[in-house]
């Protein structure tokens, strides 16, 4: 109905359902941190995965590329952040068909100020859902700047941009247009619904 959606691996991938519990035992990643993407059981056709090294960003792509994914990033930001940084140097490799391609990506890039990872931390559950909140009311600074960074590999991922300039830029206007709290808003309420 939206659009969106979260799957918990567990209830809807037979395998990771025993897996989960032994994982969380461990306590460190494992071979299903790398096998869980890849064996994603709605295989989807476009994907953004972030990990945290690049040798290893290397290898999930071209698994990629050997399964069939028509378009995906496979991402590795500074400071081994699974996701784009805004600081230092993001390695992205895009899978396009049969070819695999690395970029290196920079703040400058996007068009958005350089940060560092402290305006970026939280100390509670409490405090990530506010600064979710205050970034999808459009609130300027690393935290906003961060997501529209991510959303715009996404977009490009799957398609919806040609360039990162573009790409920014539809991520920028769906969160200014209040169509992503919006979204967020009827998520929350779905979910809710589901519960009661």
């Amino acid at each position: 109905e939206l659009g969106i959606g979260f799957c918990f691996a567990p209830l809807f991938h037979g395998a990771m359902k025993y897996a989960a519990p032994v994982r969380k035992q461990l306590g460190i990643r494992t071979i299903f941190n790398l096998l869980g993407p890849l064996t994603n059981p709605a295989r989807a056709e476009f994907q953004l995965l972030g990990t945290s090294s690049v040798a290893i960003a290397n290898r999930l792509a071209r698994a990629l590329v050997e399964l069939g994914r028509s378009q995906a990033f496979v991402v590795c930001g500074a400071d081994q952040l699974d996701e784009v940084s805004l600081w230092g140097r993001t390695t992205a490799f895009e899978i396009r068909g049969a070819q695999l391609i690395e970029h290196h990506w920079t703040a400058e890039s996007f068009g958005l100020a350089e940060c560092d990872v402290g305006p970026l931390q939280v100390d509670s559950p409490v405090a990530s859902a506010q600064m979710v909140r205050q970034v999808f009311e459009g609130v300027a600074g690393p935290p906003r700047d961060i997501v529209v960074a991510n959303a715009a590999a996404g977009l490009l991922a799957a398609r919806q941009a040609d360039e990162l300039p573009q790409a920014v830029t539809m991520a920028a206007a769906a969160i200014d247009s209040g169509r992503v709290a919006s979204l967020l808003q009827q998520l929350v309420a779905m979910t809710v619904a589901f519960r009661g």
